[in-house]
């Protein structure tokens, strides 16, 4: 799949003003700097981008708690690889 510019842009834009509470205008211009400067110090390279945060500190109470790593992942819609990487860290 590949990067569509505008359609960032456009999800950045709405997403700065349901957040924020900005005006169209201003997310526009903030979205627009915001995205130069991710092109102008990334443009050409491949990052991986989480979909979400992961609450690394609840995943580990939980474990200590003694809740099994299958009911964690369900717990935070994650998958045990990510359990497992974040108990590991």
């Amino acid at each position: 799949m590949s990067f569509d510019y505008s359609v960032f842009q456009a999800e950045f834009v709405k997403n700065l003003q349901n957040r924020l509470g900005w005006s169209k205008e201003i997310s526009g211009d903030a979205a627009a700097i915001a995205s130069d400067v991710i092109a102008q110090t990334h443009g050409g390279e491949r990052h991986y981008i989480q979909s979400r945060l992961i609450d690394r500190n609840g995943i580990r109470a939980f474990y200590k708690n003694g809740l099994k790593v299958d009911a964690i992942s369900r717990h935070f819609g994650i998958s045990t690889r990510t359990v497992f990487r974040v108990l590991k860290e």
